[in-house]
């Protein structure tokens, strides 16, 4: 059996927001970077090291850095370090990917090796421990994992922070948790802020070299010298953005040329008796040319953009179904409106009742033009139901393929393939005002009727079909 190749990336960039440089300050007579260097360099079992920099102009100083000390470099991405990541590891022909950060330069190789072996004697994509000081450990995660997760992460945070589409999607992955044996996870010995530095020139000053300090003996230092240990005991270390870390349910909202209504759909979505924590709102922006795309960005991060070029409805849906984190996916155009309790009374049902592959609700009809509003009683009638008022499992949309983007009525078709293989939940209240005016695409008859003779040529006449 072939020997699988272990190589250690070392991501390191210059440009930090709360310590810029770190990876080269100097304590003593060496950079965090070569210290970090000379420790891994004690491993048993690395096949190879590499530092992973970025392409900017800045990082220049890494790439020579890293020549001087013998190990070999590779620059990708800043901002999107899971490619980086994958991208470096196919470079060095990496079968196990050891993840260490620059700023780290007590990483333990100790107990890096500890974890590689574990790792080796199990079956496990992700190998990792979490008790240990802040800055000491590693995490080994094999190839094919780091490139799913590629493949899949799609949020800032999952792109950012490498290993976080891993650890969100347990499901999809073996982890294995191992415990360190060295426990006070308490202790701070990363270097993110001056604090930070400060504390390990101070290790410096009183254990001498870094490089072959063992971390027992730093704890036992700093717990006998509390004055020390409290230089940096307030610093809170950097995490992922809880809202964009994955959420239960996405909202996907699509838009062009919306700036008369997308605020209040907007709005309709953010303003839900749901946590805050477990769903978000994507909006995929379809090439709007008025002013959609400035009332979208008065939001900041409470909701993601996907910015289209005139891709159509059907596939701007399909966008933000792909880009969408939630296990669960409602749809909603930019003209209709949310009730504040849908999204928990929605998400509740498909947590609780397994076998349902969707719930669906009656709604409000809103003509603006006539200044008319009716509510449309579904009475478990499901084709007379619009997309805003049905939330989907993704799994479901994925094994179905998604919206078929030739039929102009496509979510009479998805519900028609989805029905015949699962069942659906009705809720028999209205829970959001579908919206109907002059620039709606169901103002357009000629377009209605082809819509209608597409699904009548493929299915057959389908008498419950929504009356436009």
């Amino acid at each position: 059996m072939k020997q699988k190749r272990i190589v250690a990336i070392i991501q390191a960039r210059m440009g930090s927001t709360r310590l810029s440089g770190k990876v080269l300050e100097k304590i003593g007579e060496k950079t965090i970077l070569e210290i970090l260097i000379n420790r891994l360099k004690e491993s048993k079992f690395l096949d190879e090291i590499v530092v992973a920099t970025t392409i900017n102009e800045k990082d220049d100083v890494i790439v020579e850095l890293s020549k001087k000390m013998g190990v070999k470099w590779y620059r990708g991405s800043e901002a999107d370090v899971l490619s980086r990541y994958v991208e470096a590891a196919r470079a060095f022909n990496a079968d196990i990917v050891v993840r260490i950060t620059a700023d780290n330069p007590l990483t333990d190789p100790n107990l890096m090796d500890k974890l590689i072996e574990r790792y080796l004697e199990s079956d496990a994509d992700y190998t990792y421990c979490n008790d240990a000081p802040l800055g000491v450990s590693t995490e080994i995660i094999n190839l094919s994992a780091l490139e799913k997760a590629d493949k899949n992460a799609k949020s800032q945070s999952e792109r950012e922070h490498v290993t976080l589409y891993i650890k969100s999607h347990s499901e999809d992955f073996k982890i294995q948790k191992v415990d360190s044996g060295l426990d006070n996870s308490d202790i701070r010995l990363t270097v993110d802020t001056k604090e930070d530095l400060e504390l390990m020139r101070k290790i410096y000053e009183n254990l001498g070299d870094l490089e072959r300090l063992e971390i027992r003996d730093v704890v036992t230092f700093l717990k006998r010298n509390p004055e020390i240990y409290k230089i940096n005991a307030q610093v809170k270390q950097k995490a992922p953005n809880l809202n964009m870390m994955k959420p239960k349910v996405s909202v996907v909202i699509r838009t062009h040329n919306s700036s008369k209504f997308v605020r209040n759909a907007v709005e309709s979505a953010l303003n839900q008796t749901l946590s805050k924590d477990i769903y978000e709102v994507l909006v995929v922006d379809d090439g709007s040319t008025d002013n959609t795309k400035e009332i979208l960005k008065t939001y900041g991060n409470k909701i993601r953009i996907i910015e289209g070029k005139e891709l159509g409805p059907i596939k701007a849906v399909n966008v933000g179904i792909a880009y969408a984190n939630g296990d669960y996916i409602i749809l909603l155009d930019s003209d209709d409106i949310f009730e504040p309790i849908i999204l928990k009374e929605m998400y509740d049902i498909l947590e609780k009742e397994k076998d349902f592959a969707f719930v669906y609700c009656d709604y409000f009809e809103k003509k603006i033009e006539e200044g008319e509003t009716r509510i449309v009683f579904l009475r478990e009638n499901i084709f007379s139901s619009v997309a805003g008022g049905i939330l989907f499992r993704k799994s479901i949309l994925e094994e179905i393929g998604g919206y078929d983007e030739n039929f102009i009525f496509s979510e009479y078709d998805l519900l028609i393939k989805i029905m015949k293989k699962y069942k659906g939940r009705h809720i028999p209240k209205p829970l959001f005002t579908y919206v109907r005016h002059k620039e709606s695409l169901t103002a357009n008859q000629e377009l209605v009727k082809e819509g209608i003779k597409q699904l009548f040529d493929k299915y057959g006449k389908i008498k419950a079909l929504r009356d436009y």
